[in-house]
Protein backbone atom coordinates (compact mmCIF):
# COMPACT_ATOMS: atom_id res chain seq x y z
CA UNK A 1 0.00 0.00 0.00
CA UNK A 2 1.27 3.18 -0.82
CA UNK A 3 1.49 6.20 1.96
CA UNK A 4 -0.98 8.85 1.88
CA UNK A 5 1.63 11.33 1.35
CA UNK A 6 3.32 9.19 -1.53
CA UNK A 7 0.20 8.94 -3.21
CA UNK A 8 -0.48 13.24 -2.60
CA UNK A 9 3.00 13.36 -4.48
CA UNK A 10 2.44 10.43 -7.37
CA UNK A 11 -1.70 12.66 -7.95
CA UNK A 12 0.21 15.52 -8.45
CA UNK A 13 2.95 14.62 -10.68
CA UNK A 14 0.95 13.08 -12.88
CA UNK A 15 0.33 16.81 -14.05
CA UNK A 16 3.83 17.19 -14.62
CA UNK A 17 4.89 15.02 -17.60
CA UNK A 18 7.53 16.11 -19.29
CA UNK A 19 10.05 19.27 -18.16
CA UNK A 20 7.95 21.87 -20.11
CA UNK A 21 5.45 20.66 -17.53
CA UNK A 22 7.50 21.06 -14.72
CA UNK A 23 6.93 22.37 -11.51
CA UNK A 24 8.95 24.33 -8.92
CA UNK A 25 9.85 23.03 -5.56
CA UNK A 26 8.20 25.79 -3.75
CA UNK A 27 4.85 25.00 -5.50
CA UNK A 28 4.96 21.46 -5.14
CA UNK A 29 5.61 21.83 -1.88
CA UNK A 30 2.89 24.22 -1.04
CA UNK A 31 0.69 21.94 -2.89
CA UNK A 32 1.59 19.46 -0.95
CA UNK A 33 1.38 21.26 2.29
CA UNK A 34 4.93 20.31 3.52
CA UNK A 35 8.09 21.95 3.83
CA UNK A 36 11.12 21.88 1.04
CA UNK A 37 13.07 19.60 3.76
CA UNK A 38 9.92 17.11 3.48
CA UNK A 39 9.69 17.84 -0.13
CA UNK A 40 13.39 16.47 -0.96
CA UNK A 41 12.69 13.65 1.60
CA UNK A 42 9.50 12.56 0.18
CA UNK A 43 11.10 12.80 -3.70
CA UNK A 44 13.87 11.26 -2.67
CA UNK A 45 11.47 8.24 -1.51
CA UNK A 46 9.68 8.00 -4.73
CA UNK A 47 13.01 7.96 -6.67
CA UNK A 48 14.01 5.02 -4.60
CA UNK A 49 10.85 3.25 -5.57
CA UNK A 50 11.53 3.67 -8.85
CA UNK A 51 9.73 6.53 -9.88
CA UNK A 52 11.10 8.48 -12.60
CA UNK A 53 11.16 11.79 -11.51
CA UNK A 54 13.52 14.31 -12.62
CA UNK A 55 14.73 17.49 -10.98
CA UNK A 56 16.84 20.40 -11.69
CA UNK A 57 16.88 24.06 -10.40
CA UNK A 58 16.14 25.59 -13.59
CA UNK A 59 13.03 23.47 -14.10
CA UNK A 60 11.73 21.91 -10.99
CA UNK A 61 10.20 18.62 -10.46
CA UNK A 62 8.99 16.56 -13.27
CA UNK A 63 8.54 12.67 -14.89
CA UNK A 64 10.52 12.00 -17.60
CA UNK A 65 8.98 11.97 -20.81
CA UNK A 66 11.31 10.32 -22.51
CA UNK A 67 15.11 9.24 -22.53
CA UNK A 68 16.30 12.15 -23.29
CA UNK A 69 15.13 14.41 -20.28
CA UNK A 70 15.76 10.84 -17.84
CA UNK A 71 19.74 11.45 -19.33
CA UNK A 72 19.25 15.23 -18.79
CA UNK A 73 18.02 14.91 -15.20
CA UNK A 74 21.10 12.13 -13.99
CA UNK A 75 23.79 14.46 -15.98
CA UNK A 76 22.72 17.34 -13.58
CA UNK A 77 22.67 15.02 -10.71
CA UNK A 78 26.27 13.43 -11.43
CA UNK A 79 27.60 16.99 -11.84
CA UNK A 80 26.41 18.01 -8.71
CA UNK A 81 27.73 14.80 -7.00
CA UNK A 82 31.18 15.30 -8.86
CA UNK A 83 31.47 18.72 -7.50
CA UNK A 84 30.52 17.62 -4.01
CA UNK A 85 33.32 14.67 -4.23
CA UNK A 86 35.68 17.81 -5.33
CA UNK A 87 34.99 19.67 -2.38
CA UNK A 88 35.65 16.50 -0.58
CA UNK A 89 39.36 16.01 -1.80
CA UNK A 90 40.30 19.40 -1.31
CA UNK A 91 39.41 19.41 2.34
CA UNK A 92 41.31 16.13 2.25
CA UNK A 93 43.78 17.75 0.32
CA UNK A 94 43.78 15.12 -2.23
CA UNK A 95 42.94 14.79 -6.07
CA UNK A 96 39.85 13.45 -7.00
CA UNK A 97 41.50 10.60 -8.79
CA UNK A 98 43.11 9.59 -5.64
CA UNK A 99 39.62 9.90 -3.45
CA UNK A 100 37.76 7.74 -6.16
CA UNK A 101 40.48 5.17 -5.70
CA UNK A 102 40.26 5.46 -1.92
CA UNK A 103 36.34 5.04 -1.80
CA UNK A 104 36.39 2.22 -3.96
CA UNK A 105 38.93 0.25 -1.73
CA UNK A 106 36.87 1.42 1.46
CA UNK A 107 33.40 0.03 -0.09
Amino acid sequence: MTHPMMQKLIDEMHNHVGKDLAIRGECLAKALDLTMRELRHLTGDAINDGMALCSHPAYGYWIALNAEELEFACQFHRSRALHELQKEAKLRRMNLADLLGQMKLNT
